[in-house]
């Protein structure tokens, strides 16, 4: 999600929370036909923004069998504190694990140190069994891997937060 700053500096003003990470599921499944076929969806990534709530991920499923939900954006940087984007939720697996919650967004206060609003916002949601991302320039970083979220913009108005990335589905027979 982006940074809407109008009294903070360009560095150190507030950073944009966050976007969830995507959920993960484990499903076996027995019985398939031999030459049938099964649906497969793969969930879009959540896109960044600017001065606005960041783009949620999309769903990646296996036909009706098992579906694990892209997490929320985040809120862009305002005068108080927001959650990061909520990490998604799977639903249909034999393991269903939700994905790790956003950053939460900064204060628009130019008094707070850069170090520190670096470690601690700023960050993408990290899905299961996956790896997410911090942001060390202005501009959010993208998910880094498949499910991660994107991280929010860390200093100046108008800056936008990192795209999300997409999902990941694999499949064995």
């Amino acid at each position: 999600a982006p940074n809407n700053s109008t009294a903070g500096g360009t560095l150190v003003g507030n950073p944009g929370a966050g976007g969830g990470g995507g959920a993960y599921f484990y499903k076996r499944i027995t019985g398939l036909t031999s030459g049938g076929t099964v649906a497969v969806t793969i969930g879009a990534a959540g896109a960044g923004a600017v001065n606005v709530i960041g783009g949620n991920g999309g769903s990646t499923s296996f036909g009706a069998y098992a579906t694990a939900n892209g997490g929320n954006g985040g809120a862009f940087g305002s005068s108080s504190v927001s959650l990061g984007g909520a990490g998604g939720a799977a639903s249909g697996g034999d393991l269903n694990i939700a994905g790790g919650q956003g950053g939460a967004s900064g204060t628009n206060s130019a008094a707070f140190s850069a170090s520190n609003q670096y470690l601690v916002f700023a960050r993408g949601g990290i899905p299961p069994r996956g790896i997410g991302t911090i942001d060390f320039c202005s501009t959010g970083s993208a998910g880094t891997g498949y499910g991660a979220g994107g991280s929010g913009a860390s200093g100046g108005s108008g800056l936008a937060g990192g795209n999300g990335a997409p999902g990941l589905l694999i499949a064995r027979w």
